[in-house]
């Protein structure tokens, strides 16, 4: 399954870059880290969604406190994430990239929100 799942994607991150040479744009989700995304974590997301807190957030019983850690948990993850795609070079790196997918500025929202204007 995984070198089935290594060949998806490296022949949807040839497409892209192609069509990103072109000026032809995909869906962010069809394509490249999305993808890669999408991909690779189907699993997890199935298990996760029945997981406690899942269940319970989208019945709308999280608690603030819970919701508020899951925020902090993504913000570092988008930040690390967002800064290595503005520090690479490598068109292949490049091509993962979508700037409709990118969460940093409004997860930058959502941390003041709940950790105040110094949560940095």
């Amino acid at each position: 399954e995984t070198s089935d799942q290594q060949a998806r994607v490296a022949s949807s991150m040839d497409a892209a870059i192609e069509k990103s040479k072109k000026g032809l744009v995909d869906s962010p989700s069809s394509t490249g880290l999305a993808l890669q995304l999408d991909d690779g974590t189907r699993k997890s997301h199935s298990m996760a969604e029945n997981t406690a807190f899942v269940t319970g957030f989208f019945r709308g019983i999280a608690t603030t406190e819970s919701f508020a850690e899951l925020v902090s948990t993504l913000y570092f993850v988008y930040q690390a994430m967002e800064k290595a795609f503005d520090e690479a070079s490598d068109e292949r790196v490049l091509a993962m990239d979508s700037k409709p997918l990118r969460r940093l500025a409004a997860l930058e929202v959502d941390m003041e929100y709940y950790f105040g204007t110094n949560f940095r």
